[in-house]
């Protein structure tokens, strides 16, 4: 395990134990200890050789009710594991028995999909490592008070900074305020300036976000923004053809 992971495992925790604290918990190290869940790759991912991040908002599920059946031994095992395990494909979420099988875990694989191409082995998924702006579980991102999602997305940046992508793909891109609990939104809030071209309508209520960081550590990084996967009215299937007609523009690695 990697230093950096050691010292953003134990910060999630903290971020956790002082949300579940703040919510009059009876329990708060046990629950944040539950619900703390910052990487869905293996930690061995999250080093400067790895070319691509994709970032969520939060783990999803209620803090009482997760929507992974992982137990905290096997996620441990699996953050150890020397293959590239991702959780959006070898984990079961929600009610399905199956990995992988989830609306979400799906979603995720045919974005890839139509991102990098077909790929049976899903290789380009399982190059990336995979983790939240905000590491542990809430019953939804607005939940989440606002000092606590500003250390997240100063956790966050920490982590982006350590490994340096080239790209970043984000689930979630809705910035309605500085605070707005999405994924972009944390990019935004951590300070890094994305200058980005003209956005990709989908439907009418949603957009593909795309564009390059500007400066700083992370410069010419280039940023995609994707609408929640599980965003209410979303049409996925105009999403999923609009990524495969304008992949090119995106110029990701």
């Amino acid at each position: 395990m990697s230093r950096l992971t050691h010292v953003m495992e134990k910060q999630a925790k903290e971020m956790a134990i002082n949300m579940a604290r703040s919510k009059g918990t009876k329990w708060p190290h046990q629950l944040a200890q539950r619900n703390t869940k910052p990487w869905y790759s293996p930690r061995w991912m999250f080093d400067p050789s790895t070319n691509r991040v994709l970032i969520g908002t939060n783990p999803g599920g209620e803090p009482l009710q997760p929507d992974d059946t992982t137990s905290p031994k096997v996620y441990e095992k699996n953050l150890n594991c020397p293959k590239r395990w991702n959780a959006y494909i070898d984990e079961a979420w929600g009610d399905s028995s199956r990995p992988g099988e989830a609306k979400m875990q799906k979603a995720v694989r045919v974005i890839f999909q139509k991102l990098y191409g077909c790929d049976p082995s899903e290789t380009a998924l399982r190059e990336t490592a995979c983790f939240n702006a905000c590491p542990f579980r809430t019953s939804g991102g607005a939940d989440i008070p606002v000092d606590i999602w500003r250390r997240s997305a100063c956790w966050m940046l920490a982590v982006l900074e350590h490994v340096r992508p080239t790209t970043i793909i984000c689930n979630g891109n809705k910035t309605s305020n500085r605070t707005y609990r999405s994924a972009w939104a944390a990019l935004i809030l951590s300070g890094l300036e994305v200058r980005e071209e003209e956005p990709i309508p989908v439907g009418d209520s949603y957009e593909i976000r795309f564009g390059v960081v500007a400066k700083g550590t992370l410069k010419d990084c280039r940023v995609l923004g994707l609408p929640h996967l599980s965003a209410r009215g979303l049409s996925l299937q105009t999403l999923y053809r609009k990524l495969a007609k304008n992949r090119c523009a995106f110029k990701l690695t």
